[in-house]
């Protein structure tokens, strides 16, 4: 898991995360603004059976708090560190979506 911490309003970041899902070309399953949280999913590849990406934003003292978490739909082990690119991948794109 990796977060990120953003100095906009939460409605801001929020927006952000689901633009920068689908600029990765990620699937929102799930999406709950009032509880601050959303799901989504990659496709499968040759390399991979796809990932389930969960995303939660919070206020934390003022500021907005990222986390996000990307697991392997069907594998056990993750060989060429796949999920952690997703999550870096995805608080980079917000990131430069907030600094447009």
């Amino acid at each position: 898991m990796m977060q990120k911490t953003f100095h906009q309003n939460f409605d801001i970041v929020y927006s952000a995360c689901k633009k920068a899902l689908k600029s990765l070309g990620m699937n929102i399953e799930y999406d709950n603004m009032r509880n601050g949280s959303m799901s989504a999913s990659t496709q499968s590849s040759i390399w991979s059976w796809g990932e389930s990406i969960d995303i939660s934003v919070s206020k934390d003292k003022g500021k907005i708090l990222v986390k996000v978490k990307s697991d392997h739909k069907a594998q056990l082990f993750d060989l060429g560190g796949k999920n952690e690119k997703n999550e870096e991948n995805i608080l980079n794109e917000v990131a430069k979506i907030l600094n447009k």
